[in-house]
């Protein structure tokens, strides 16, 4: 059990800050040997975490041919966590329809449990065949709401699909993020799911890209990092429930359109 996938249909809800941080939290906080494995042909996850003058891996096109993921990984500056880079390349993976099983992405990510305790996926955005089946095998699905009416929509559906066809072993859970108390909009929904974790809005975020690095690692202090880490904490639980307890369809609490 770690295979965590981070999903959003629509871009620009923080999708990517969410898993590099998480996957920072599970190399440093909690010492797990950690793949990050960024799917988003956008590969910002790849450009923050990279090290500098790194070529594009191209994995995109030995995906499409199922080919091993062992010669694109890449080490981080950040002890136990590694990197299964993006590029452009992945914008024709992601058209390929799914197989019956999730095939390809499950071959993969057997084959990196071998070496890697806890797998972090940032999914592309949107709906593909590839993003399906990233959900086909994940074990806890991390979905960032930025809170609105549009994204709470967005969210039920998904957890339709999830109970219908998807998976319905995978754990769904939402997560607040960009979250700005000072709007009226967020606190009323924060007040109607007290279960969500939250995320605030926090000027730090931006300077990930300078320092090549998670918010942990340069501002420990602030409270997204903080909240990432208490984050992480909840996941760490939710992960290590009884199996029979994860079983069950995809649970959503207390989600309303």
């Amino acid at each position: 059990m770690g295979v965590i996938a981070v999903y959003s249909r629509n871009g620009g809800a923080g999708k990517t800050t969410l898993a590099v941080n998480l996957a920072w939290a599970s190399a440093r906080l909690s010492q797990h040997s950690t793949l990050l494995w960024d799917l988003d042909p956008q590969a910002n996850a790849t450009f923050v975490m990279s090290p500098e003058g790194a070529a594009a891996s191209r994995f995109g096109v030995a995906l499409a041919f199922q080919v091993g993921m062992e010669q694109f990984i890449r080490h981080t500056s950040t002890p136990k966590l590694a990197l299964l880079p993006a590029d452009g390349s992945l914008k024709a993976a992601g058209a390929l329809s799914v197989g019956p099983a999730g095939g390809r992405v499950r071959m993969l990510v057997q084959q990196a449990q071998r070496a890697y305790g806890r797998i972090i996926i940032d999914c592309p955005p949107g709906m593909s065949g590839l993003n399906d089946e990233v959900l086909l095998v994940a074990d806890l699905i991390i979905v960032p709401v930025v809170p609105s009416a549009m994204s709470m929509r967005a969210l039920a559906d998904l957890a339709a699909e999830l109970n219908k066809s998807l998976n319905r072993n995978a754990v769904l859970m939402p997560v607040f993020t960009m979250v700005d108390r000072r709007r009226a909009s967020h606190r009323q929904l924060l007040a109607k799911h007290l279960d969500f974790p939250v995320i605030p809005v926090n000027d730090s975020v931006e300077l990930m890209s300078d320092h090549k690095t998670a918010l942990g690692a340069f501002a420990p202090r602030s409270d997204a990092a903080r909240a990432y880490a208490t984050l992480w904490r909840t996941i760490e639980v939710r992960l290590l429930e009884p199996q029979a307890a994860q079983s069950q369809p995809a649970p959503l609490p207390n989600v309303q359109r």
